[in-house]
């Protein structure tokens, strides 16, 4: 299943990330052969506010888009819970030389495009989530 149809199954079929072309071509995508399983952290707010893109990346592994996605909504309906609701998530996913952070916003995810020269920034409202693949999981 692609992202543009699971989204689209999520009622998020609108979302930019989805609907405007010349936007989404600029996003990298993380295709995978087959799918994986992973572990990621659900704190409601996010964890390690205030430490830039740059800094995130050298320490931990941060959830690409799909993995956000995934997690927020998997964690909502079991939970009843939204993540992000005051917080931003940067993401490991690319768009053009910048990045993307993550959120909430009337209960479905918000993506926010970041410039190439504020990935050194650090932003008291963003943080990131750590994320890992379980090996030979089946």
């Amino acid at each position: 299943m692609t992202y543009a149809t699971w989204m689209s199954a999520h009622g998020q079929g609108k979302h930019w990330t989805v609907a405007n072309e010349a936007d989404r071509a600029k996003v990298g995508w993380e295709d995978a052969a087959q799918g994986y399983w992973f572990t990621a952290e659900v704190a409601g707010a996010c964890p390690r506010l205030n430490t830039s893109w740059n800094d995130l990346t050298a320490a931990v592994k941060l959830l690409c888009l799909e993995e956000y996605v995934i997690v927020y909504r998997t964690h909502r309906d079991l939970t009843g819970e939204r993540l992000d609701i005051s917080t931003w998530c940067w993401l490991r996913t690319r768009y053009g030389l910048g990045a993307l952070r993550a959120g909430a916003f009337a209960g479905e995810v918000l993506v926010g495009r970041i410039a190439a020269g504020d990935l050194s920034v650090p932003l008291g409202s963003v943080g990131g989530r750590a994320v890992e693949v379980i090996k030979n999981a089946t």
